[in-house]
């Protein structure tokens, strides 16, 4: 059975008995307590501590005879001792024993003004209006609870609405993350094959430009000096047989099809400027054909390397708000989660000397209210 319902039912048995006996009224004695103030038949009283005994006519004589004040419920003259309201209409309570007839109204635990009773001062009974007034009190007091409960309900709804939507995003972003990273991998290995072919024809190129640019000076000295002993053969007839076998004796076979290899196409110069301007134009040919694969390479790695880079800022982004959902969903919200649908919501705090800003679930920060600077708390 409700603890209420059973302390309504013992006061009114209580109440019942005591009507029912016929207790003498003794002021500032609460009903349930009137059975401990009755006389006995030699018209004594014993003091509630059981360690005294007065005349019944002693009670409430403004004089303090019982060492534990029982015997002035209803006067100020022991410190010790509790004055019972009766209030009437609405809720009795204790004050003490002090507080009577100190010229003072104690309206709120003594309504029907029953404290103040000499005449000092007239309280008049207000009970009637209090209790209205308490009623509304504890109407506006259940309407509020009424409110905190819904919002109470709204925000757990809004709770576990958003950690649904929160979970699913953060499973999203993860799987998304995964992706973009295994792309970004094999990006990233394709680039560097490419790389390493980059540097070795770079090397490669290097190397055979070295050697080709070698090659190429003693080829060209040597074409030169041919050049010069076949226009010196031309004009034959102005030499001598000699002459004519010594530039001959510097031709061997071996010599001969170095400089001219088998199968060539022979061409008749006029001069030594246009062979040498051919084979220059060769060359030139040669070098820039291998220079414009190494530049394609270059090119493709410039494409890719931009690429990369785009899609590195983006698996990084997917990365950092997964982390940031996941930790917002491990976070402490509460009972039943219930703080989860308030999270990001700035609150502030004002304080005689600061102002504090307190953002749900990220930070805390202080401020002091005649300036200075922002303090980050936590």
């Amino acid at each position: 059975m409700n603890i209420k319902y059973l302390s309504i039912i013992s006061s009114t048995y209580i109440s019942l008995i005591n009507c029912a006996v016929h207790f003498e009224r003794i002021y500032g004695v609460a009903d349930e307590d009137l059975g401990k103030y009755q006389k006995t038949p030699d018209n004594l009283f014993h003091c509630l501590d059981g360690n005294g005994v007065i005349p019944y006519s002693s009670l409430n004589d403004d004089y303090c005879d019982c060492a534990d004040g029982s015997d002035e419920p209803g006067t100020p003259a022991c410190p010790n001792s509790k004055f019972y309201c009766e209030n009437h209409g609405s809720k009795g309570n204790f004050i003490p024993s002090s507080r009577v007839n100190d010229g003072v109204c104690d309206y709120e635990l003594c309504c029907d003004g029953s404290d103040e009773y000499n005449g000092i001062i007239i309280c008049p009974d207000r009970c009637e209006e209090m209790a209205r007034i308490e009623e509304r009190e504890k109407t506006k007091k259940i309407l509020n609870y009424v409110m905190s409960f819904q919002k109470y309900q709204k925000m757990l709804v809004n709770s576990l609405a958003n950690i649904t939507l929160d979970s699913t995003t953060f499973l999203e972003k993860k799987a998304m993350h995964l992706a973009e990273n295994e792309k970004l991998d094999k990006l990233k290995d394709k680039i560097k094959h490419l790389e390493e072919i980059e540097k070795e024809s770079k090397d490669f190129y290097k190397s055979l430009f070295r050697e080709l640019r070698s090659e190429y000076r003693v080829t060209r000295a040597r074409l030169i000096e041919s050049v010069k002993d076949i226009m010196k053969l031309k004009n034959y007839k102005n030499m001598d047989q000699v002459e004519i076998d010594n530039i001959l004796n510097n031709y061997d076979e071996i010599y001969l099809k170095e400089i001219v290899p088998e199968g060539t196409e022979i061409k008749e110069y006029e001069n030594e400027n246009e062979l040498i301007k051919e084979e220059e134009e060769e060359e030139n040919r040669l070098v820039q054909e291998k220079r414009d694969i190494y530049n394609s390479i270059r090119s493709e790695l410039t494409t890719l390397r931009v690429e990369r880079n785009d899609l590195d800022r983006t698996v990084r982004g997917y990365k950092r708000e997964a982390e940031e959902l996941e930790k917002k969903l491990n976070m402490d919200s509460g009972k039943n989660d219930i703080f989860y649908s308030i999270y990001g919501e700035t609150f502030t705090l004002n304080t005689t000397d600061y102002i504090y800003t307190f953002i749900w679930g990220k930070e805390i920060k202080q401020k002091q209210r005649k300036g200075g600077n922002l303090t980050l708390l936590g």
